[in-house]
């Protein structure tokens, strides 16, 4: 939901940008289906073409197998679908691979709490193992990996059913169903928006703690 291009040579990032910068518009989405402004901008940057890449990495909100990201009918990405590996990425993994890769550390512990993450039938086969309660209609929520030496592994998911991390009430917050959402509901309170739960995060600074945590 905010959509990004990045170009890696090896472990170093030669140009990252999001696609608001380009569009103008806030939390500008990419559809795989769609060429995208911070590919293009990506591809000048670094002088590469698109069948140039040893592999391109994708991740997405919601499921790979959905129309808008049938990336087989993005003529930006024609090029490289015969010379280029292309490699779907979990939602929840993608957020654990970018902190250890920024965290500096060899061995890491990672927790990654969203509002929601990919559904069930995104996740690899050692995601899946570490579901805690299968079921194929249920979304990532909260996740537990160990990383050493840059590899990663899952050890703990926990699903929410249907992707039904907030359901609307007619007065006061959404009912809540994800840690992450917990966040989206008290922004939508504020901002009549789910989508800034960063800001709430950034007010949460400028509070004081005065209830406890076993009053809710």
């Amino acid at each position: 939901h905010n959509g990004a291009a990045c170009v890696l040579d090896g472990s170093r990032v030669a140009v990252a940008i999001q696609e608001e910068r380009l569009t103008r518009r806030k939390r500008a989405r990419i559809s795989l289906r769609e060429p995208s402004h911070a590919v293009s901008y990506c591809l000048q940057a670094t002088g590469l073409r698109i069948q140039d890449f040893d592999a391109i990495a994708y991740s997405a909100q919601n499921g790979f197998d959905l129309p808008e990201h049938d990336f087989y009918q993005n003529a930006q990405l024609a090029p490289a679908l015969s010379k280029v590996r292309f490699v779907p990425i979990a939602h929840h993994l993608a957020h654990a691979s970018s902190a250890i890769a920024l965290s500096g550390y060899e061995r890491s512990a990672i927790l990654i709490a969203d509002g929601m993450g990919s559904p069930f039938s995104d996740l690899g086969t050692d995601e899946r193992a570490a579901v805690s309660t299968e079921d194929a209609n249920s979304f990532e929520s909260i996740s537990i990996y160990s990383a050493e030496s840059r590899r990663i592994r899952p050890m703990h998911k926990q699903m929410v059913r249907d992707g039904l991390w907030l359901s609307p009430r007619h007065v006061g917050m959404p009912n809540l169903r994800t840690l992450g959402g917990m966040y989206s509901a008290v922004s939508l309170q504020i901002f009549g928006s789910p989508s800034k739960a960063g800001e709430v995060m950034g007010l949460s600074s400028y509070g004081r703690a005065r209830f406890p945590a076993s009053s809710f």
